[in-house]
């Protein structure tokens, strides 16, 4: 299918697939949904072309990238040149040369030429990979879903928002202290003072962008149907007890931060709860 939406132009492909792997005393089945999306900018968004316009901070949605042929949703960051050995400040580039000037590095009117692209801020690739595997009475459900071809930005250390509100960020403590620690840490020195241009580089630097892409367990249920001939006598065709756990952790993932990128939610990203029920189904 195709469309055009103000500008914009997408396309996608969905696909359905049940198979029937075993089929004997034991039953073993499997349905796998498979998605594809894409989509490009057909026209110009921004009325502006400033650097700081296609860079967004973590937790929200990459804004309307603006560049015909790109993802209408494209992660954009500041060019990272490392930290300062010796002020363990970060460092961009500007114009072509390693530089501390935020103020300009943000504001740089060359836009993208300036800054590092990514890739989709959106999944690409997507869908499920669901089993079920039946023994006699029981039968287990295994849901597994996945994401593919995405980016996303994850958040660290705020020194303007540590000093002025107190809003800290674990990353403080694999901040620069000393000369050399630029050699197994990014994350830069504390000022001491507000330096809020030096804080948005860096927080919308090249350093800090990850892989989105995951497989995660979604969910597990135990079923156990009840033998017709055990209901004769009641007003019910079918009676199934069901225990389930949701939400059961990721079980592969493409960043090496450890984040859960469905999660990412910037200094208050909450880890997913797990929930489980037991209960009944029943058809009258």
């Amino acid at each position: 299918m195709l469309w055009n939406v103000a500008g914009m132009k997408g396309h996608g492909l969905d696909i359905e697939l049940k198979t029937r792997n075993i089929d004997k005393a034991i039953k073993w089945n499997s349905i796998i949904n498979f998605s594809i999306y894409n989509d490009k900018v057909t026209n110009y968004y921004l009325p502006t072309t400033f650097a700081n316009n296609f860079v967004v901070n973590s937790g929200s949605i990459a804004p309307i990238s603006g560049i015909v042929g790109l993802p209408v949703y494209g992660v954009f960051a500041y060019k990272w040149a490392g930290l300062d050995p010796k002020t363990g400040d970060p460092q961009g580039y500007l114009n072509g040369e390693v530089s501390k000037d935020y103020t300009k590095i943000l504001n740089s009117a060359k836009g993208i030429e300036d800054l590092e692209y990514f890739g989709s801020a959106i999944p690409t690739k997507y869908g499920s990979f669901i089993n079920t595997v039946a023994y006699r009475q029981f039968s287990l459900d295994v849901g597994i879903t996945y994401k593919f071809g995405y980016w996303f930005r994850r958040s660290s250390i705020n020194y303007t928002d540590l000093i002025s509100s107190r809003d800290g960020h674990s990353d403080y403590a694999k901040r620069w202290q000393n000369p050399g620690d630029e050699l197994w840490t990014n994350v830069p020195s504390n000022p001491y003072t507000t330096n809020s241009a030096r804080d948005a580089f860096y927080n919308g630097s090249s350093v800090l962008v990850e892989r989105g892409d995951h497989i995660r367990l979604q969910y597990l249920t135990l079923n156990y149907s009840f033998r017709k001939e055990n209901l004769a006598n009641l007003p019910i065709q079918n009676l199934q007890l069901f225990a389930s756990a949701n939400n059961l952790g990721i079980l592969w993932k493409a960043n090496k931060a450890g984040i859960d990128p469905d999660y990412n939610w910037g200094t208050y990203s909450l880890k997913p709860v797990t929930t489980y029920s037991i209960g009944l189904r029943t058809q009258f």
